[in-house]
């Protein structure tokens, strides 16, 4: 059986799976996604995903056709259609088709589409090594409403990966116009300076992701010293351990930027420890 995609409440193969050229999703970006990660075919903190997407849907006053229940209901429905056990889930939700102008009044209803594809795990040596980042040229404004919500409107992230690619990074590190570092294009940041874990403040304009607020969580339950803050790039230079998080990735040590290690230049203690960590708090919320 060939992949399935989910439209609308129907299950398409992929290769007719297809919205109109006049969805704004497509023309203006106006629409919304989440990325979420499947353990034995269970969503690891479904809830938290859809809170947040639902946030961001009245935000933007998006007519909802769909109900909380109803969407986890079509999340399972095409993650058991498509028979996956480890799954990546891509949730769109885009503004529909409207006219050829930038006005959302003049769209009728939108369109909910969700992928689901095998999870492949990335390679215990990239773990083992840790990741490599690099400061782009790329400057959000914490002013700008959208830098907090999954827009599909991604180009100046792509824009910054692109950047961190090309010089042969694996992530970009993005400082805002205040000069405070903020998040990478896919990730969350946090680093350690003696005791005290620390992650850009949300404030300084970012994403604030499911697995950030999973380590905040871990590290409040082992009375880890956390705070949410705001953190120039030299604090970051000078941390002892750094690491990056999101659902896919979970944690990600961050071992180096622009050239210059952080702390020792390998993954530190406590990123191992919390690596540990998370993989044991997703075992005991969804009863592995």
């Amino acid at each position: 059986m060939g992949e399935l995609v989910y439209i609308n409440g129907d299950l398409i193969p992929k290769e007719d799976a297809k919205v109109s050229v006049f969805d704004h999703g497509f023309l203006y970006g106006d629409g919304l996604f989440e990325t979420m990660r499947t353990y034995q075919k269970e969503v690891f903190r479904l809830e938290h995903h859809l809170q947040r997407l639902f946030l961001s849907l009245e935000y933007l006053k998006f007519p909802i056709p769909f109900s909380f229940v109803s969407l986890k209901e079509a999340i399972y429905k095409t993650i058991e259609a498509n028979q996956l056990e480890d799954a990546y889930i891509r949730l769109n939700v885009t503004r529909g088709e409207g006219a050829t102008v930038p006005d959302p009044t003049t769209c009728t209803s939108p369109n909910l589409i969700i992928i689901t594809r095998e999870y492949v795990p990335y390679s215990p040596a990239l773990y083992q090594k840790g990741y490599k980042g690099k400061v782009v040229h790329v400057r959000p404004s914490p002013h700008t409403p959208s830098v907090t919500m999954k827009t599909l409107n991604f180009l100046n992230h792509i824009i910054a990966k692109m950047e961190a690619k090309e010089s042969g990074f694996n992530e970009a590190i993005m400082v805002n116009t205040d000069g405070f570092v903020t998040e990478g294009t896919v990730s969350n940041i946090f680093m350690l300076k003696g005791d005290l874990l620390c992650t850009p403040a949300k404030e300084v304009g970012l994403l604030p992701g499911i697995t950030r607020q999973a380590i905040l969580e871990i590290a409040d339950a082992r009375e880890l010293k956390t705070k949410e803050s705001k953190i120039t790039l030299n604090e970051l230079l000078e941390a002892d351990e750094a690491f990056l998080t999101n659902s896919l990735i979970e944690i990600m040590p961050l071992v180096e930027v622009d050239g210059l290690p952080i702390g020792k230049g390998t993954p530190g203690p406590l990123t191992q420890e919390l690596m540990s960590c998370y993989k044991k708090l997703v075992k005991t919320e969804l009863k592995l």
